[in-house]
Parts: structure tokens; C-alpha cells; sequence
């Protein structure tokens, strides 16, 4: 199948699943997103096929989770221990 098959059947699909705008493009950076998002950044360079992971967290950074709260207890739970 070329690109442009595959673009054209993606597009039919979503159509028919009520979804606007779908493109091979929107769904790569959907499952980077997800994939960066999930702590994943490796699998995610490899899928995109970055040469440098720095590549992949420059264009998704956005989706690291920056919440340290889990860390934070982590921390707490092994200074506090008795």
C-alpha cells in the first residue's frame, strides 16, 4: 500500500467514525504524545526514528508529566521509616 492509499483509507475511516481531521501526521504525534507522556521517550525516538532522543523531547516535552508528588512521598515514606 503507498502513503497515499493509507492517507485516503485513514481518512475514510475516520469519517466514519465521526472523526474530523484525521491524518497520518495527527496520529503520529498522537501516539508520541502518548508514548512521551507514559514515560517512554526511547520507544517514542525509535517510532518516529529520531537520531538523538533530545530530537524526540524537544518536540514533545510538552507531554512529560512535570508532577514530582510521587517522588515527593517516595522520599518521605523512606525518610520517615522507623
Amino acid at each position: 500500500m503507498t502513503t497515499s492509499g493509507l492517507t485516503q483509507r485513514l481518512h475514510r475511516l475516520g469519517v466514519a467514525a465521526g472523526v474530523e481531521g484525521s491524518s497520518l501526521h495527527r496520529l503520529r504525534h498522537s501516539v508520541a504524545t502518548y508514548l512521551v507522556g507514559n514515560g517512554k521517550l526511547l520507544k517514542a525516538q525509535a517510532r518516529l526514528g529520531h537520531r538523538d532522543p533530545a530530537t524526540t523531547l524537544r518536540h514533545y516535552s510538552h507531554a512529560t508529566p512535570l508532577d514530582d508528588q510521587d517522588i515527593a512521598d517516595d522520599l518521605d515514606t523512606l525518610l520517615n521509616q522507623d
